[in-house]
């Protein structure tokens, strides 16, 4: 359930991200970490602070709920669909605002409405699509949980305000299961990473610093304060230094100017806040001198290795910018990604022993600015790592989200912020997710700009190379 205070819309007849209450809910904690070095270290106090942590973090209102599948369908399937005085133009082609950037796909406004022969139907084409296979045991309640999901994917559809939701990829995932697929931790969630000081460090108390994060931050390696003369574009780009409020270009896009990675897909770990940091450092180091080369870094380095984090349960940019900034980053082809499946094995150590890495950072800082004065630091300084509340997210698959459905706390969800523009008087944020390029507009997501919708300027990070 949604928490009082909330100014979002609340859709009636879904089912919310469930709260994991009690011990026998908790994940398990992480196994042994493997340091550095290649040595096994068992950090015990670690653990037994994890699982403390991890059940305070999920009893916290949920946001992000059921997710879908964009489907492709021909017009002769359409027409001999089953239509009632309720399903009037059952499905829509839809090419999205942008053709060159949004692959045509065939959208249902009324898939509640259909029958249970042509949900049958719209289930098969979308297991074709997604290569989706399932035991004979599993197959019905997959089809039990795709059915719910896309009536309240009308539902979502049906406020004509936001954004256009469809099926995803997503469409046959319970509660739970979408659940762990969003891994970011509020960096000033302060009762939550205050837990850790034992794991962490016992001289440093997150719970001291409660209302004045740039204090605590300090305490963390490799930070600086922000300040408007940052320039980390200009190695790369000297003219970014005139950037100012009065000559902001109407739009923006860092891909433009090749700085911005190609999209991953996370897959099964909750590794956004990972790939985010590795996108926005690799991003930064292209941009700080004109002999760096653009390159994908490592997220699994930081899943396997950042023994600060909960690997594929999740992590915070600052714990990531810090450890970064004393030990680097490594390539993604060098240590390439293999959390697919959830789990994040141990760290090679042996493997790093002696290795170069790909990537180092000189400072972080936290970028508490909105609207014109952001897209001046995002000019300046490359794309950005933010966090938002990833409420329907799934769900998502083209369009302007105008924050209807999402609060401006509760982040959970880590992204990169790599531009800006505007569509029909819109005004817009662009993001970049790394769910893979068959969600959303080929791997990214616009957003409302000039009301912090789903929390997107509450908690902006950039690193510095």
């Amino acid at each position: 359930m949604a928490a009082s205070g909330y100014n979002y819309q609340t859709l009636e007849n879904t089912e919310d991200e469930p709260i994991l209450e009690g011990v026998d809910q908790q994940p398990p904690a992480p196994q042994n970490f493997r340091s550095i070095d290649g040595r096994d270290k068992w950090y015990s106090a670690g653990a037994n602070v994890i699982n403390k942590i991890i059940a305070y973090a999920r009893q916290k209102p949920l946001h992000a709920t059921i997710a879908g599948l964009v489907l492709l369908f021909t017009a002769t399937f359409i027409s001999g669909i089953h239509k009632s005085s309720q399903v009037s133009s059952v499905f829509n082609i839809a090419t999205g605002g942008d053709s060159s950037s949004v692959d045509k796909t065939v959208e249902a406004t009324n898939f509640g409405s259909l029958g249970e022969k042509e949900q049958q139907a719209l289930f098969r084409s979308f297991k074709s699509k997604y290569g989706k296979s399932y035991g004979e045991s599993e197959e019905r309640e997959r089809f039990d949980i795709f059915v719910e999901n896309i009536k309240q994917i009308d539902e979502l559809n049906s406020k004509r305000k936001g954004p256009q939701y469809g099926i995803t990829k997503f469409a046959d995932l319970n509660g739970k299961e979408r659940y762990w697929m969003k891994g970011y931790v509020d960096d000033e969630d302060f009762e939550f990473i205050g837990a850790l000081k034992e794991f962490w460090s016992p001289s440093l108390d997150a719970l001291d610093y409660y209302g004045a994060p740039d204090m605590f931050f300090a305490q963390l390696s490799g930070y600086t304060e922000y300040t408007s003369e940052m320039c980390g574009a200009c190695g790369r780009f000297p003219d970014m230094e005139n950037v100012e409020k009065d000559n902001l270009p109407l739009a923006f896009d860092w891909r433009t100017y090749g700085a911005v990675t190609p999209v991953e897909d996370q897959q099964k770990c909750a590794a956004d806040w990972a790939f985010a940091v590795a996108d926005n450092i690799a991003s930064a180091w292209y941009l700080s001198r004109r002999n760096h080369k653009l390159a994908t870094l490592s997220a699994q380095y930081l899943l396997s290795c950042n023994y600060m984090m909960y690997n594929c349960m999740g992590g915070w940019f600052s714990g990531a910018f810090s450890y970064i900034h004393d030990l680097g980053i490594f390539s993604a082809d060098f240590y390439p990604y293999s959390s697919e499946d959830g789990e994040a094995d141990f760290c090679l150590g042996d493997k790093l022993a002696g290795a170069r890495p790909a990537a180092q950072i000189t400072s972080w800082t936290k970028v508490p600015l909105v609207d014109e004065d952001l897209k001046v630091a995002l000019m300046k300084n490359g794309p950005l790592v933010v966090g938002v509340n990833a409420r329907y997210l799934e769900h998502y698959t083209r369009g302007i989200d105008s924050g209807m459905y999402c609060a401006h706390d509760g982040l959970n969800h880590a992204m990169l912020l790599v531009g800006w523009g505007v569509e029909n008087g819109r005004k817009y944020w662009i993001l970049k997710n790394n769910w893979g390029t068959n969600w959303g507009e080929e791997g990214y997501y616009r957003i409302e700009m000039g009301k912090n919708a789903c929390g997107v300027s509450q908690m902006v990070m950039t690193a510095f190379a």
